[in-house]
């Protein structure tokens, strides 16, 4: 963590790719429940000795395919737009691999950054970094997402409706760890130095 810290320093731009090896075999193996998802609503059409042990059956199967093929989506999208994050002294950014630019936001408009574990359906899923807005934040979030619309695709499918919220891209070349370290580290610094900045300027522009 202290090396992608002291080359950040260094060039004043540090990119964090995808993991492309990860994200194959995430969708290998999303596709594979997927499979079994459909094989377990194709079986209980057969369940006709147990019509309530098929239709549960089959209910269970209808929730797991929409699940695991959402997913399966979502890591094939990350990969095939290559996506990355881009950290500089300024701001986090989120890319594709063309340079197009998914989100963008200055380091203190960030309010937290948080690791947490998600779970929907009783279903756990990873742990996913996140970060929250300040509420200046989140108005020159809006500003950003209005300025190119068509431009503004998500990594993700669907876009979140709670925009003072910013997830983060799994799967990336750095451990998640590592990578939530690096995040609240360089929040830390870079916050404070650029609010040092903006404080001179006012001084400056007080005294003129």
């Amino acid at each position: 963590m202290a090396q992608l810290i002291e080359r950040l320093e260094r060039d004043g731009t540090l990119i964090t790719p995808s993991s492309k090896t990860r994200l194959t075999l995430l969708i290998t193996l999303f596709l594979a429940f997927f499979l079994i998802s459909l094989a377990m609503i194709i079986t209980s059409a057969s369940e006709s000795s147990n019509p309530e042990e098929g239709v549960t059956l089959a209910i269970c199967g209808i929730v797991c395919t929409g699940f695991f093929g959402l997913t399966t989506l979502v890591a094939y999208r990350q990969l095939s737009q290559g996506i990355r994050l881009v950290l500089t002294f300024q701001e986090l950014r989120i890319e594709n691999k063309d340079g197009g630019i998914i989100e963008r936001t200055e380091w203190p408009d960030i309010e937290k950054i948080e690791s947490r574990t998600l779970s929907s359906g009783g279903i756990y899923h990873p742990e996913v970094l996140a970060y929250h807005l300040t509420s200046f934040g989140k108005e020159q979030h809006d500003e950003f997402l209005h300025s190119n619309p068509i431009a503004r695709q998500r990594y993700m499918i669907f876009p979140s409706r709670k925009r003072w919220t910013i997830a983060i891209p799994q799967r990336l070349s750095v451990p998640h760890k590592e990578l939530f370290t690096l995040l609240t580290e360089t929040h830390r610094r870079y916050r404070r130095r650029k609010r040092r900045y903006l404080s001179k300027r006012k001084n400056k522009r007080g005294h003129a």
